[in-house]
C-alpha cells in the first residue's frame, strides 16, 4: 500500500511538472471576457494561446512593479503578422507620454492591425496600412461604428467615445494618424511631437523617469535627444470596432506583453455549431 501511494504521488508530482512545463513555454488557455472580438470570438469562447510561435517570455512573477528590463524572451518558431490574434498583458498609459502600466493578472485579446515598420492610419473609421485599405471579418464593426459616429442621436445614445490617442492632436476614431509604427532598431529624435505618440514606450524601455522642461526631455538632467527601440511595436484593434477598449485609446503595444498567438478555438457555448476547432 505504502509503494502504491508513493508510485500515485510521484505521478502527480511529474504530472504537475509536465502542466507547468506546457504553460511555461508552449501555450495556455484564454477565456475570452468580452464583445470586443466579435464576430470572430464570442464572450465565453476558449481559445488555445501558443507561446512557440513568437517565443515564450519570462518575467519575475513574484515581483511588485514589472520594467521593461526584468523581461526576458526566447525566440520563436515565427514573426507577428498583420490579422494575426495575440494576447497580451493588459497596459495603462498615463496621459499623453506619462508611464506605461504593465498589469501581471489582465489580459487583452485583439487583432494585430499593423506591425512594426506599418504607417496605420483611420479614415472615417476604416484601416489604411501604407496607404491601403485593409479588409476582412472587421469590416462590419467599423461599419457599425462610422454609422455611429456619423449619427449625432445614436452616438449620444451609445455612449460612443469619439477622442483617440494620443488626445493632443486631434485625432478621432473616425479619423485616425497617420501613424507609424516604431521596430526595434528605429532611432528617432526626441520632440514634443514624438514623445506624445511615443513617450510612454521610450520611458518603460528606459525604466527611468523622464522630466520636461521648457519643450525638452531630462533623463537624471540629461538631456534626451533622441532614442533606439528596443522592441517591435504593434497596433491592436477588436474586430468589433464599435465596443473595443484598444490602441486606438491607449497606443501601441510592444513586444514585451505579448503572451502568445491565439490560434485555435477549444471551447464554444454558442449554438452555432462547427466554431470548436476553428483556427483564427
Amino acid at each position: 500500500m505504502k509503494n502504491l501511494l508513493y508510485k500515485i504521488f510521484w505521478i502527480i508530482i511529474i504530472l504537475i511538472f509536465i502542466w507547468f512545463i506546457i504553460k511555461i513555454f508552449v501555450g495556455v488557455s484564454f477565456n475570452i471576457p468580452s464583445e470586443s472580438m466579435l464576430p470572430t470570438l464570442m464572450p465565453g469562447d476558449k481559445v488555445f494561446v501558443n507561446k512557440t510561435i513568437y517565443g515564450p517570455r519570462f518575467y519575475n512573477v513574484f515581483k511588485k512593479e514589472i520594467t521593461h528590463q526584468d523581461i526576458y524572451q526566447m525566440s520563436g518558431f515565427g514573426n507577428v503578422e498583420r490579422g494575426d490574434v495575440f494576447v497580451f498583458n493588459a497596459l495603462q498609459r498615463d496621459y499623453y507620454w506619462g508611464e506605461l502600466s504593465f498589469y501581471k493578472n489582465k489580459y487583452f485579446i485583439k487583432r494585430c492591425m499593423a506591425i512594426a515598420g506599418d504607417t496605420l492610419q483611420i479614415i472615417d473609421c476604416r484601416y489604411y496600412i501604407n496607404g491601403k485599405k485593409m479588409t476582412g471579418v472587421f469590416d462590419e464593426g467599423q461599419r457599425v461604428l462610422a454609422e455611429i459616429i456619423n449619427d449625432p442621436i445614436r452616438r449620444d445614445s451609445s455612449f460612443v467615445s469619439i477622442n483617440a490617442f494620443p488626445y493632443n492632436c486631434g485625432w478621432t476614431l473616425k479619423d485616425f494618424g497617420p501613424l507609424y509604427i516604431p521596430k526595434s532598431g528605429d532611432t528617432i529624435e526626441i520632440n514634443q511631437n514624438t514623445m506624445s505618440l511615443y513617450g510612454a514606450i521610450i520611458r518603460w524601455e528606459l525604466s527611468q523617469d523622464i522630466v520636461e522642461k521648457n519643450n525638452q526631455y531630462f533623463v537624471n538632467d540629461t538631456l534626451l535627444t533622441y532614442h533606439v527601440f528596443d522592441n517591435d511595436c504593434y497596433f491592436m484593434a477588436g474586430d468589433f470596432a464599435a465596443n473595443s477598449n484598444d490602441s486606438r485609446f491607449w497606443g501601441l503595444v510592444p513586444k514585451d506583453f505579448i503572451v502568445g498567438k491565439a490560434t485555435t478555438i477549444w471551447y464554444s457555448s454558442a449554438e452555432q455549431s462547427g466554431r470548436v476547432g476553428e483556427k483564427l
